[in-house]
């Protein structure tokens, strides 16, 4: 289960020794934040996004996201299960397609979606929107427990863009029960 929080700068720093007490940071050749990109990806309805607004249960997400500076770029679906619950289907692509869609990751998109609801894949997709940010993984010393720290987001759908203030971080906790430890921590801050 995923919590998301949008968090300013001082209550991050008011969590902060209790996070390093509780979490180790994930740390890739001496590198402890990462630059995502993500493209997604809908119709011209824009299907994908407005069937996720109403709480469809046959409903589909497209993305491709790439780890900047890295040679790893992956084409995503995530679909619904019957108890509501997110199935990420991915497909490593390679980083100069990122962006768009060629014919192997449409049909991994197609399969992906009629292997699981049984039923043709009906949408011509195309880019719906680009976001890019820099993210830090905690993960808990014991136990589970993972927490994502998102931040200098920036948002381009083909007409607009725009970046969110740098004091902005939004966290995502994952843990089974969704009340774990990192929730805890923010609850007592009142987030």
């Amino acid at each position: 289960i995923d919590n998301k929080y949008v968090i300013k700068g001082p209550v991050l720093a008011q969590a902060l020794p209790e996070f390093c007490e509780a979490f180790d940071i994930l740390e890739i050749k001496s590198k402890r934040s990462f630059i995502y990109e993500t493209c997604y990806f809908d119709d011209d309805a824009q299907s994908s996004y407005l069937h996720h607004q109403q709480g469809r249960r046959n409903r589909v997400k497209v993305r491709m996201r790439r780890y900047a500076g890295t040679d790893l770029c992956f084409v995503e679906v995530k679909l619904k299960d019957t108890r509501g619950a997110t199935i990420k289907k991915r497909l490593p692509c390679s980083p100069a397609i990122y962006g768009r869609l060629d014919g192997k990751s449409m049909d991994f998109v197609r399969e992906s979606y009629e292997g699981h609801y049984g039923k043709p894949f009906d949408y011509e997709l195309s880019p719906s929107a680009q976001v890019r940010y820099r993210r830090m993984t905690l993960v808990a010393k014991t136990g589970g427990e993972r927490m994502t720290v998102d931040s200098e987001l920036e948002f381009d759908d083909g007409k607009t863009s725009c970046a969110i203030s740098p004091g902005i971080h939004i966290l995502e906790t994952k843990s089974s029960c969704g009340n774990g430890l990192a929730d805890r921590i923010l609850r007592g801050l009142h987030q």
